[in-house]
């Protein structure tokens, strides 16, 4: 038997069902509005990311903050649409307000400009107000959105290395090429991407020996203008050619003033560190300690408890001898006119004739003073043999002399650029400038791209290793294209300015 439903039963129901009615019109308001939301989140996000990254992408290519700031701003604006889901529209906002560039040290810290600094932190910082639809109902009518985005322009240790041996007195359209090169480095110092407030340049220039510049923060005065009064410009003036092509000192030497900066080996870096070297030919010359490799009935000896530590200069007839070089030294001006000739009892075939350095010494080291690999099988040219193929008594075999002297400072050279690319603490970047038509005749002399572009670690290299610091290889095809290829490994290194 089936009982009649009450009246109240009825107004139970009708109760129940308003009530589910209204709730889940509440929560389908709220997941509406919280949608709406999310979209104008997301998208201010956005426009804050691109806002930051844009004017990091600035101060990179200049580093004037105020110029930065107005590209940033520009940038918000226009990634956030008026209008948008009904926000607050930006262009109707004090957005310049919103985005900040501050000088930082490595800490986080307020830094000062061309002391304590090390990096531009750009900060977004921006909301606005959305309405709300359905949750007008429990009188919530607006709502606020904000986000917060940052980016940072790295600063920037650079080390210009460059050739000054004895070809770079080669005249290019009548004008030396040292004279071209010092002219272009000299205009290096003054492009935009560089930024007094927080960069270092240092200079080495190297032949035999190697002169070294530590990195200073004066090379622009005011930024944007080269310092012409600036300890790397003077030394640039001086700048001239004379002994080997000493490649391996001159980027060990490079690397040296960078730790010094730092505070010795070790410590920790608060800048990213590049290394340009630019170079007129093949490295034929590397320092190292030739005591004890005197061949079989030689005279030839060392100062008084003393030994053969430097760098043989086998191809000068002005300098005759091993230039005197001691790990760590610096020449005294950067045109290798302060080179000087380890002392020896006057009995060395080399001392007046450096062509003859086969009839002092019967082979060379195993490895340079800075312990890195002459021959091997991870040197880059592995099968080059140590020892000489002359005797004391014999007639030197000049050819391969040469060949073998080059392939064993090339070998250094691509040793002590891997050392420093695998440096990892400092991770360098090394760019190489190749200067062409510079190397005269002599086939030992003329350039090696392939080194070149191995010890740079570029992505034409045929070691190429993506997991170390990607550097770059350029080509000047002689001296008057050398000015060109300066200003594209500055804009080639500006891309690691900004993260």
């Amino acid at each position: 038997m089936q009982l009649a439903k009450r009246p109240r039963d009825k107004g139970f129901a009708v109760i129940m069902t308003t009530l589910s009615l209204v709730a889940t019109m509440l929560v389908a308001g709220l997941g509406f509005d919280v949608g709406i939301m999310y979209l104008i989140r997301t998208k201010l996000q956005g426009a804050a990311d691109a806002a930051a990254l844009a004017a990091v992408r600035a101060l990179a290519a200049n580093g004037n903050m105020s110029a930065a700031q107005t590209v940033g701003t520009e940038f918000l604006i226009a990634n956030f649409p008026t209008g948008y889901w009904g926000a607050t529209a930006l262009s109707t906002m004090p957005v310049a307000s919103a985005l900040t560039i501050t000088l930082i040290q490595p800490n986080g810290s307020a830094g000062t400009a061309g002391t304590t600094a090390t990096a531009k932190l750009v900060t977004v910082n921006i909301g606005v107000t959305a309405p709300l639809y359905f949750l007008r109902m429990l009188g919530q009518n607006m709502a606020t959105i904000s986000v917060t985005a940052q980016g940072k322009r790295e600063g920037l240790l650079v080390m210009l290395v460059l050739d000054g041996s004895g070809s770079m007195w080669n005249l290019i359209a009548g004008t030396p090429a040292f004279t071209w090169a010092m002219n272009d480095a000299q205009a290096f110092l003054g492009n935009p991407q560089f930024d007094p407030d927080i960069d270092r340049v240092g200079l080495v220039v190297f032949g035999g020996n190697a002169f070294t510049v530590a990195p200073i923060a004066n090379f622009q005065s005011p930024a944007g203008t080269v310092n012409t009064s600036s300890s790397v410009y003077t030394a640039l003036n001086s700048y001239g050619g004379s002994g080997n092509t000493n490649t391996s000192l001159g980027l060990q030497a490079a690397y040296t003033a960078m730790q010094n900066f730092y505070g010795g080996a070790g410590a920790s870096p608060n800048r990213a560190n590049v290394l340009i070297l630019m170079t007129d030919g093949a490295p034929n010359g590397f320092t190292a300690d030739w005591t004890g490799q005197l061949q079989p009935g030689s005279t030839c000896a060392p100062p008084s408890g003393g030994r053969f530590i430097g760098c043989v200069n086998r191809n000068s007839t002005v300098i005759a001898g091993i230039f005197n070089i001691t790990p760590g030294t610096s020449a005294t001006t950067p045109d290798s006119t302060t080179l000087g000739v380890v002392a020896n009892n006057g009995l060395c075939q080399m001392s007046t004739n450096a062509g003859k350095f086969w009839k002092d010494f019967t082979m060379a080291p195993s490895t340079d003073s800075y312990g890195d690999a002459l021959t091997g099988g991870n040197t880059y040219l592995p099968g080059t043999s140590l020892t000489f193929s002359a005797n004391f008594n014999g007639t030197s075999d000049q050819p391969t002399d040469e060949q073998q002297y080059r392939d064993l400072s090339s070998n250094a050279a691509d040793g002590t650029a891997t050392r420093l690319r695998t440096d990892s603490l400092l991770k360098i970047q090394i760019v190489t400038i190749a200067l062409a038509g510079n190397s005269g005749t002599n086939i030992y002399d003329l350039l090696d791209p392939v080194l070149l572009q191995r010890m740079a670690n570029a992505t034409t290299s045929p070691i190429y290793d993506p997991t170390q610091p990607v550097g770059a290889y350029f080509y000047a095809q002689d001296a008057t294209y050398l000015g060109a290829e300066f200003a594209a490994a500055a804009s080639t290194i500006s891309a690691r300015l900004y993260r």
